[in-house]
């Protein structure tokens, strides 16, 4: 009986930590993990402190503002890994002759 109730909270506490992933948070990750410490764009922190707590508006602003700041890195070939829609490869042949 403990093991089953002590599932169903851990599958319960599992649930809400998702619902808990606010799309400003997702922005924010984004913007530290691809371009931290680039002077164009807001430090980590100030990132955090702007977006934490956000209300549904401001969510709706991140959701917009994570499509528009991930088409730019693809356009730019900046790979940021993860949810980047292109991809690249190279190629290099070497030929030795004796």
């Amino acid at each position: 009986m403990r093991t089953t109730v002590l599932v169903l909270c851990l599958g319960l506490s599992g649930l809400v930590a998702c619902e808990l992933e606010q799309p400003c948070d997702e922005y924010t990750a984004y913007m530290c993990d691809c371009h931290d410490g680039d002077p164009l764009y807001p430090t980590c922190e100030d990132l955090e402190a702007t977006y934490a707590d956000a209300d549904l508006t401001v969510q709706d602003e991140c959701v917009l503002a994570l499509e528009a700041q991930r088409e730019l890195d693809d356009q730019l070939g900046i790979d940021c890994g993860g949810d980047t829609t292109s991809s690249s490869t190279s190629t290099t042949s070497t030929t030795s002759t004796m």
